[in-house]
């Protein structure tokens, strides 16, 4: 009976081991996903979120535990900032924001994203399945919208729906963050990636950029889509709705030439320093010449005998 008892207890201890664990491994990626997908929310409405969709509610203790390890979690992309963004001890934990590790670099990429996000109260929450998938930083719902530029992208560069996909990534980081006019967002992406649309193409790219932009969720309206926002407030200002701008020819034309040549002298320069490298790295692999001894030098080991005498009797 002893012995029973013994073995139900270890099996117990056991399960509650695992338990803890995967109740761990799913607060770290509810806190990856979370600070991928608003790049910054409340502490307080990351608890409340978590909680609404996990069915073992967390106590708010176990939750301010795990919390206050976030920013020593080397797994995790995302950190806990309080009011005064460089000394977080002035603010109690649950009045702390979660962040995307991003923001820690620049902080005016937080203070810009936290002044539009001021009055914003709503969120717009995924279903847990949905939400859960944005742990992983390149996730990409693939709207119908996101199809429809990737096959102008493929299209355009005669290239695969994959390699498109992996075009459109710094596109779409513009897009989340928040530049919603057309020329401006490829003036940037011509300049700074392999995604050049010249002024031929920039009428096709416009609509479908509009159409991408109002229909990809951003975390400058907490998760929405800019078309649910408009119909939310019905302030076009508001949901930084994108329209079609008029924009002389001339001036996409004198824009975009600039910008593409801007991304060819770029690569030129950066072709040529890794040209540099290789060659260095060539020279360096030449092998060395060892110079021949002589059996009467003297040996290069310095006990000041000749070599055929010391280092070089078995030769």
């Amino acid at each position: 009976m002893t012995n029973s008892t013994e073995k139900n207890y270890v099996l117990t201890n056991e399960y509650n081991q695992r338990s803890q664990k995967e109740q761990t491994e799913l607060l770290e990626k509810y806190f990856e996903a979370m600070g991928n997908f608003y790049c910054i929310i409340p502490l307080k409405k990351v608890y409340d979120i978590i909680n609404g969709q996990y069915e073992e509610n967390y106590s708010e203790d176990d939750f301010l535990k795990f919390a206050e390890a976030v920013p020593f979690n080397e797994r995790l992309h995302c950190d806990l900032v309080g009011e005064d963004f460089d000394d977080d001890s002035k603010t109690p934990i649950f009045e702390r924001n979660l962040i995307h590790e991003s923001m820690l670099v620049d902080y005016d990429v937080y203070d810009d994203l936290m002044y539009s996000k001021s009055g914003k109260k709503d969120y717009y929450i995924p279903p847990k399945e949905e939400l859960l998938k944005y742990a992983d930083d390149l996730y990409e719902p693939k709207s119908p919208q996101y199809r429809a530029m990737r096959s102008f992208v493929a299209k355009y560069k005669d290239v695969s729906a994959r390699e498109a996909e992996d075009c459109l990534f710094e596109l779409m980081f513009n897009i989340r963050d928040g530049v919603s006019s057309p020329l401006a967002v490829v003036n940037k992406v011509s300049r700074f990636s392999d995604i050049h649309i010249y002024a031929e193409h920039y009428y096709e790219f416009e609509p479908l950029f509009i159409d991408l932009y109002n229909h990809t969720r951003n975390p400058h309206i907490n998760g929405y889509t800019p078309e649910e926002y408009l119909q939310m407030t019905n302030d076009p200002d508001e949901s930084m709705y994108s329209v079609k701008e008029n924009i002389p020819e001339e001036e996409i034309f004198e824009e975009l030439s600039e910008a593409v040549a801007a991304c060819e002298r770029f690569q030129y320069q950066a072709r040529k320093v890794r040209e540099n490298i290789n060659m260095l790295a060539s020279q360096n692999k030449q092998p060395v010449k060892k110079k021949k001894i002589g059996r009467n030098d003297p040996c290069p080991c310095g006990s000041g005998k000749k070599y055929k005498k010391c280092c070089g009797a078995d030769s």
